[in-house]
């Protein structure tokens, strides 16, 4: 369909563009080979580098997390009234004596269940 002579140049640019409902020609939908993407919008596709890193990450996390977790844990002391504290960093300063005003960060944490 060529355009009119008589429309304006909006309407011949208009008329010119692909139609929405056409599909682009299959060439432009696959990736090239040279490119380093090697993946499509839709599609994930991991090399064989990518995959091996992925999986030597995952297992060196998987041995290093557990450990670290476990060095910051301490030993919980209790109270009479069923409080129960662990002192991760002891302070210089003087001890607190009863009815002194003191400043405490905690950290809720669930039991276990049992």
């Amino acid at each position: 369909m060529a355009p009119a002579a008589s429309t304006s140049p909006l309407s011949r640019l208009l008329l010119s563009l692909p139609k929405p409902n056409t599909r682009p020609p299959l060439c432009a939908q696959a990736p090239s080979a040279d490119s380093g993407a090697g993946a499509s919008t839709k599609n994930v596709v991991l090399r064989r580098r990518e995959a091996a890193a992925a999986v030597l990450s995952a297992a060196l996390l998987s041995r290093v997390l557990p450990a670290a977790a476990a060095a910051d844990e301490c030993a919980l002391e209790a109270t009479p009234s069923g409080l129960a504290f662990c002192d991760r960093v002891v302070g210089t300063g003087a001890e607190a004596v009863k009815g002194q005003l003191i400043k405490v960060s905690r950290i809720r944490a669930q039991p276990p269940p049992q």
